[in-house]
């Protein structure tokens, strides 16, 4: 059913299922702006598949804005989130909150200024995917508390092709049991934790992201996170001169077990500190390009001397067109392009955007894998003529 434009205050609850051929549908009237302003959830669906709710902008509930409990094949597309619960004890909420859910889609929302994640996958939330989202300046306010996407106790999901900005703590986290995340394509940057936190969720993919000026290490496994896989990342300028953890990639010591990293291209804009390296503990200088089980590294080199990582990672200012006013597409300069490894197990066969792989004339096929030209990070190069 289409939803006839204006306000409405009363929560919209959803207890019937529909069809694959004939789900339940709640779309915004094309052209007009419905708003849901108050009130406990703006949307609440429980024991339901096969609904969609589309194309709303929900604003300033006491609960979730959107809140889906024990549901399956549920698609939640182009809303508008903002406002949920408050910044303070025991009364926070997320933007999405999708608890027991399975088989759905959170696609091309925006979630922002809640007092909790932007999207929240909790307690038995499995094979759902989180794609194209937007999450920034979500803030508890009282306490480092709110991130952009957060898993928890929800195995096996993807997060893909996601911006998540100036949060106030991680732009994507993986928590206990949110085991086998694949995680890709993201943009995550300015956030007030980590870029990409993975933490007891051992088996997470961490491929072609591109993550920067995060306040902690930027890609962050551990806590016995092992049989991780990171590759095809670029992150710059992650964890310079934390309080906390340091280092574009951080693998603490309980997690190194089956973990691996390759084809990544990590960057200081400041070169760090080099005294005592690379023996020395994580803590000693101001910033590290790698953080490998509590020994931080400046060079790459020594890291894969010392562990046999990143044996094929790059060293190098990525060159992207504007970071500081979020334009992370790479520049023809950049060292990132035609230099991945297309058959690491997850690699999205397209960018962020949807554009195919391109080989690219200036720069020569440095990758590896059945398409040798795939770029790193969570762009495409599309600028230069193909070979």
């Amino acid at each position: 059913m289409h939803v006839a434009a204006g306000t409405y205050r009363e929560r919209v609850a959803i207890h019937t299922s529909g069809t694959q051929r004939a789900p339940i549908t709640f779309i915004a009237e094309p052209g007009g702006k419905v708003s849901l302003t108050g009130g406990s959830n703006g949307f609440y669906v429980s024991n339901a598949s096969w609904v969609t709710l589309a194309g709303f902008t929900i604003d300033g509930t006491t609960g979730y804005g959107i809140s889906v409990i024990n549901a399956a094949h549920v698609t939640v597309s182009r809303n508008r989130i903002s406002r949920s619960g408050k910044r303070q004890p025991g009364a926070l909420a997320a933007g999405i909150y999708l608890r027991d859910v399975s088989d759905s889609l959170v696609s091309k929302n925006t979630s922002f200024a809640n007092s909790y994640a932007g999207i929240l996958l909790t307690f038995g939330a499995t094979r759902n995917v989180v794609r194209e989202n937007v999450t920034h300046d979500n803030v508890s306010g009282y306490d480092r508390r709110a991130p952009g996407i957060r898993l928890y106790e929800a195995p096996d999901n993807t997060v893909t092709a996601n911006v998540s900005y100036d949060n106030e703590d991680s732009g994507i986290e993986m928590y206990p049991g949110s085991t086998g995340a694949l995680v890709s394509n993201n943009v995550v940057y300015g956030n007030g934790d980590h870029g990409i936190d993975v933490f007891r969720a051992p088996g997470a993919r961490i491929l072609a992201n591109t993550v920067h000026g995060n306040r902690t290490a930027g890609i962050n496994i551990e806590g016995g996170s092992g049989h991780s896989l990171i590759a095809n990342n670029i992150a710059v300028d992650n964890g310079v001169a934390s309080p906390r953890s340091k280092g574009n990639i951080r693998v603490d010591v309980d997690s190194v077990d089956g973990t691996t990293m390759n084809f990544d291209l990590v960057y200081l804009s400041t070169p760090p500190e080099t005294a005592n390296l690379p023996t020395s503990p994580e803590t000693a200088n101001p910033s590290y390009l790698v953080v490998w089980a509590g020994t931080g590294f400046v060079a790459l080199h020594d890291l894969t001397v010392a562990t046999g990582q990143e044996n094929r990672g790059i060293w190098a200012n990525p060159d992207w067109v504007n970071p500081a006013a979020g334009n992370y597409r790479l520049t023809s300069r950049s060292p990132g392009i035609d230099s991945a490894d297309s058959n690491a197990p997850g690699q999205p066969g397209r960018d962020m955007v949807g554009h195919g792989r391109v080989d690219t004339r200036r720069a020569p096929n440095t990758g590896a894998g059945r398409v040798p030209f795939v770029d790193r990070g969570a762009f495409e190069f599309v600028g230069g003529k193909a070979k």
